[in-house]
């Protein structure tokens, strides 16, 4: 791992490894990094301002890990004091038209719990759905197929 950069100013060299953006140039050349696919790595990571960046680590695998300032990371639900529900992964239960009834069983739902899931959607066909998910707390998430009345 080595890091490419920190917005520390003042940091010092530590064992051959940059903390001060003094030194970004140099190592991002015996990284073979250009600072454009920096700045464009970053973007991708959702960070258009180099200087809301505390760290950005070119790991052993070649992924960018970008650690960003404490006052830049997003706050957390429990930060803001809300109340959240876990939901559980989402479990496919109909795939581009096709049923998976041991999806649809698995989850301890029946055929007449799916026929009322379609038509709270205008449906009134499996076949008519490109996606209906549903979480461990009940909620579904469907997509119609193109031309599927919804």
């Amino acid at each position: 791992m080595k890091v490419l950069i920190t917005t520390d100013w003042y940091a010092p060299v530590i064992n051959g490894v940059v903390t001060s953006v003094l030194l970004l140039q140099r190592e991002l050349e015996r990284c073979r990094l250009t600072i454009d696919e920096l700045l464009e790595e970053l973007r991708m990571q959702g960070y258009t301002d180099i200087r809301t960046i505390k760290f950005a680590l070119l790991e052993t695998n070649g992924q960018l890990s970008i650690l960003p300032r404490a006052e830049e990371k997003p706050a957390t639900a429990a930060q803001l004091g809300i109340a959240t529900q876990e939901t559980g992964l989402p479990v496919v239960l109909v795939s581009d038209g096709r049923l998976l009834e041991h999806n649809l069983k698995g989850r301890g739902y029946e055929q007449v719990w799916l026929e009322k899931q379609l038509a709270a959607h205008g449906l009134t066909s499996h076949r008519q759905v490109f996606l209906l998910s549903v979480d461990e707390t009940g909620n579904t998430y469907c997509i119609p197929k193109k031309g599927a009345s919804a």
